[in-house]
């Protein structure tokens, strides 16, 4: 099976993605869901100081915490900017540890991404889209 890292948007938490990540685990996946410093249940540790950098250091500390050696990364938003940073250092320290690089957008506007974007997707990842 797989594993992900599910990272949020800069307007969430880890909550938005527990429902997907309760339907990855029930189809024998595992799910990493990150919880970003200063934003949903980490919200008492929101400063002006908070950086790009801090959230990439989050997703690496998760995948660490966790002991993934191959996994897929997900993230939704801002989250994308996060999982690109992680995957960047990530991958500087695993070489070929990342499955996927995956970012979930929304898009404004009655704008839509063309469906050549979402060719990559796994199935339980898709359903939730």
């Amino acid at each position: 099976m797989t594993d992900y890292v599910l990272v949020h948007g800069a307007w969430a938490g880890g909550w938005s993605h527990e429902g997907l990540a309760q339907d990855l685990r029930a189809l024998g996946h595992r799910a990493v869901v990150v919880h970003l410093k200063g934003l949903g249940i980490r919200r008492d540790e929101a400063h002006p100081g908070i950086t790009l950098t801090d959230h990439i250091d989050d997703v690496c500390a998760a995948v660490d915490e966790a002991g993934l050696d191959r996994f897929v990364l997900v993230g939704h938003s801002y989250g994308g900017m996060v999982i690109t940073g992680a995957a960047d250092r990530l991958l500087a320290r695993h070489r070929a540890a990342l499955r996927r690089l995956g970012l979930v957008a929304h898009a404004a506007g009655g704008v839509t991404l063309p469906d050549a974007a979402y060719r990559w997707r796994h199935p339980a990842v898709a359903s939730h889209l």
